[in-house]
Parts: C-alpha cells; sequence; structure tokens
C-alpha cells in the first residue's frame, strides 16, 4: 500500500515539474505543443471592442429615444456609466472618447469635478489628436474641456476654430451659442465678470 502511495505522490510531482516547465516556455518554437497565453489574451481584443460597441450603441439608442420623447439629446446617469463600461472595454474607442469628454467639461453635474474635467481634457485632446483633421466637433470638444479646466483663453481659440470650420450656418450658429453658454457658466465659476451682450 505504501509502494504505491509513493508511487502516486512521484507521478503527482513529475506531472507538476512537467507543467511548471511546459508554462515558463514564452517562445512558440521551444515547445509547440504550449500554447503561448499572449496570444490566447490577444484573441480576447476583438470580442471586448464588440461588446464595447453593443453596450455605446445601447447608451446612445437610449439618449436617441429620450430626443424622440422629450425633444431634449442629453446622458442620464446610467447612459453615462454605460459610455465609461464601453471605453473600460475598448480603450482609445473614440466615440466613447467624444462622448465623456463632452459631458465631463459640460454637464452641470460636473461642474465642480476637477478630477472628471481632467479626464475630460486628456480624453478630448486624444480625440482631437486622432479626428481634428477630419472632424470639426473635435474642436468644439476640446474648447469645451479647456473651459472646464480654466483656460478660457484656450478654449475660446478652439471653439473660435470650430465655428470657422462649420459646414453650415446652423453648425456655426450652434457652437456660438454653446461658446457663450460655457464660457459664462465657466466665468461664474471662477468669479469672472459675464460676457457683456
Amino acid at each position: 500500500m505504501r509502494a504505491k502511495l509513493r508511487f502516486c505522490w512521484v507521478f503527482v510531482a513529475l506531472a507538476v515539474v512537467a507543467l511548471v516547465v511546459a508554462c515558463e516556455s514564452d517562445d512558440p518554437g521551444k515547445n509547440d505543443s504550449t500554447p503561448n497565453l499572449s496570444v490566447v489574451q490577444d484573441d480576447t481584443a476583438p470580442i471586448d471592442a464588440a461588446k464595447s460597441e453593443l453596450i455605446y450603441r445601447e447608451a446612445v439608442t437610449a439618449v436617441r429615444n429620450r430626443k424622440a420623447e422629450t425633444g431634449e439629446y442629453f446622458y442620464m446617469e446610467e447612459d453615462i456609466l454605460l459610455v465609461e463600461q464601453s471605453l473600460g472595454l475598448n480603450p482609445g474607442y473614440l466615440k466613447a472618447l467624444e462622448v465623456l469628454a463632452w459631458v465631463y467639461s459640460t454637464y452641470s453635474a460636473y461642474l465642480n469635478d476637477d478630477a472628471a474635467h481632467k479626464t475630460a481634457l486628456d480624453y478630448a485632446q486624444e480625440l482631437f489628436r486622432e479626428n481634428g483633421e477630419i472632424d470639426v466637433a473635435a474642436y468644439e470638444i476640446l474648447g469645451a474641456a479647456y473651459y472646464a479646466n480654466g483656460n478660457l483663453a484656450l478654449g475660446t481659440q478652439f471653439f473660435d476654430e470650430a465655428i470657422e470650420r462649420a459646414p453650415t450656418d446652423e453648425v456655426a450658429e450652434l457652437f456660438r451659442q454653446e461658446k457663450k453658454d460655457l464660457l459664462e457658466m465657466y466665468k461664474a465659476k471662477l468669479g469672472q465678470p459675464p460676457i457683456s451682450q
């Protein structure tokens, strides 16, 4: 009985050693029977990106449905959480960066949230690096993020550039109104006098 028990322990010990040796090999050429774990992990990126897109679309659909019902386009807290979750699954996802940079910069719920403003600026800068040449909204969003971070002069420069590049008069007027509203909001926060009419 003891001999059989010793044999089992020796067999288990050898199996464990073989498993450890097999797992330590990072070079797929060293041991072709051992899967490269980094490849397995990288294979989840497309799945995460797809999940991220679905979650993002769920949030945007809720916002669009609300717009159809109320006439107002805004992200509620649960929508914002979905977009944050989407970005968590797919860091650098431009659509999520755009929404969060705008929300953190312009929503009154974040008016005194300096951490959210810093995040908004980081996201807006990343969005601008990727889309600044092809999407005029990247200027508007970066302008709003600079306002939120107390840099009113730079924010105004980016808003003015957005207005200049606007594809239609209606879009330019929308940018002008957003610039005015946000500038007033952040001037009040900084204790500066309001804009003269």
